[in-house]
C-alpha cells in the first residue's frame, strides 16, 4: 500500500551508531514510500575510512553456506529504490559508478519520480549501471542473477530442479542469447577446499543480456543515469546482430570511457514487488519466488568478469579468451575462485529482516559514498 510522508517519518527509527543490522534493514523499509517495497544493497565492498578495500587482485573467495564471499561479514550499502543516480555507490577495485533501480510505482496513487517514464512503457522496472572500469581486461564479462547465500549442503527439490529448467527456455528467447544456467553444486560438491571450486546457483548471460549500452567518449559528460535516454547508443530492438554488436563492445573497452548499461527485458516476466515469476512457464501464470525458488534468501544482481585463466576450472590462454568473445563459446563452468564481482546487488524486501543469518553475513549501512 501507499505511505504517506508523515507516516513513513513515524513509522521509520531513528539512525544510531548502534543499530544492529536488523534494525537498519527495517528503517529503510519505513522510509521506503510503498509497502512491500524492494531494499537494495550493494555489496561489492564499497570503500570507506571504516571498510578499506582489499589490495589483493585476486577474485574473492566463498565458503558454502557462509557468508557469501570469506569469512568476514561483507558491507552492504543501501541504494534507495528511484533514486535519481546521482550518488557513487559502486567504488571496488574493478569499477566506480552509480546505480539506479527504476520501479513502476505499484498503483496509480503512488508516487514515483519516475511515473511519466514508465506510463509510455509496459516495463515493470529497469536496472541502470553506469561508471567506469578500474582494470581492463579482467576477463569476459556476465550479467545476471546469482544465489549467494544460500545452503548448498541442503539437496535440491526435484520441483524446485524442474521449474528452474522450465524457465531457461523462455529467457533466452527473450534475450535471443544462450544463458549459463546452473543450480549449483550441492552436498559432498559444494564442500571443495575453501569453498572457492565450487559453483552457485545462477544463470547470467553475456553484455547481450543487457538491453541498451551507451558508451560516453573521455571528457564528454555522460547521460544522467536517470535521466532521458531515448536515441543515445545501441539497443537490443534496433539492432540487426545484439549479440555480435555487444561482443565487438565488449573487445573495445577501456578504462578511460563510461559505460552506460541498462537491463529491463526480463522484467515482462520477474515481478520483484508481487515477489513472483509470471508468464514465464507454461500452465504456470504466477510461481511465488519465496516459496518455490529462492527460499527466504534475497537473489543478487550482478556484473563479473570471469578470470580467463581459470573460467572453468582449467587452464584457458588469452587468445582461446579473445576466441571467446568472437563466437557464443563460454565457459562450462563459473567457479567463484574466477570471478572479479564488479557489482552485487542484493535484492531484499521487508520480509528479509525475518532471516537471522543474513545478519551475520553482512553489515547493513547507508549507502551514499559520495557525489557521481
Amino acid at each position: 500500500r501507499r505511505r504517506s510522508e508523515k507516516e513513513g517519518e513515524a513509522l521509520a527509527p531513528k539512525p544510531s551508531a548502534a543499530e544492529s543490522g536488523e534494525q537498519v534493514l527495517r528503517r529503510h523499509a519505513c522510509e521506503a514510500p510503498w509497502s512491500p517495497t524492494l531494499l537494495l544493497y550493494e555489496t561489492t565492498g564499497a570503500r570507506s575510512p571504516a571498510s578499506p578495500s582489499s589490495s589483493s587482485s585476486s577474485p574473492p573467495t566463498w565458503s558454502p553456506g557462509g557468508d557469501g564471499g570469506g569469512s568476514a561479514a561483507r558491507e552492504a550499502r543501501h541504494v534507495p529504490l528511484n533514486s535519481r543516480g546521482d550518488a557513487v555507490v559502486i567504488d571496488n577495485e574493478y569499477f566506480l559508478g552509480a546505480l539506479v533501480m527504476m520501479h513502476r510505482p505499484p498503483d496509480d496513487k503512488s508516487t514515483c519520480i519516475y511515473h511519466d517514464y514508465f506510463s509510455t512503457r509496459s516495463r515493470r522496472w529497469e536496472l541502470r549501471l553506469q561508471g567506469k572500469f578500474r582494470q581492463p581486461s579482467l576477463g569476459q564479462l556476465f550479467v545476471g542473477c546469482v544465489l549467494k547465500d544460500l545452503d548448498y549442503a541442503e539437496p535440491l527439490s526435484s520441483f524446485t530442479s524442474w521449474l528452474w529448467s522450465l524457465s531457461l527456455a523462455p529467457l533466452e528467447r527473450l534475450l535471443g542469447a544462450q544463458l549459463h544456467f546452473t543450480l549449483g553444486d550441492r552436498g559432498e560438491g559444494a564442500d571443495r577446499p575453501g569453498g572457492e571450486a565450487a559453483e552457485l546457483a545462477q544463470i547470467v548471460g553475456g553484455l547481450s543480456a543487457f538491453d541498451q549500452v551507451v558508451v560516453t567518449s573521455p571528457g564528454a559528460a555522460p547521460p544522467a543515469v536517470g535521466g532521458d535516454l531515448e536515441g543515445l547508443g545501441i539497443r537490443r530492438c534496433t539492432s540487426d546482430d545484439w549479440a555480435e554488436a555487444t561482443r565487438n563492445l565488449e573487445r573495445d573497452m577501456d578504462t578511460e570511457q563510461t559505460y552506460t548499461f541498462c537491463f529491463w527485458g526480463a522484467s515482462r516476466f520477474i515481478d520483484l514487488l508481487g515477489d513472483r515469476l509470471v508468464n514465464l512457464i507454461p500452465m504456470f501464470p504466477s510461481i511465488s519466488l519465496r516459496s518455490n525458488i529462492l527460499g527466504p534468501w534475497p537473489p543478487h544482481f550482478v556484473l563479473y568478469a570471469l578470470d580467463r585463466d581459470r573460467g572453468d576450472g582449467g587452464e584457458v590462454s588469452s587468445g582461446e579468451h579473445d576466441k571467446e568473445l568472437s563466437s557464443s563459446a563460454a565457459p562450462s563452468r563459473h567457479p567463484e575462485r574466477s570471478k572479479y564481482y564488479l557489482v552485487d546487488l542484493m535484492i531484499c524486501t521487508e520480509r528479509s529482516a525475518e532471516v537471522s543469518e543474513l545478519f551475520q553475513r553482512y553489515v547493513f549501512r547507508n549507502g551514499v559514498i559520495g557525489t557521481a
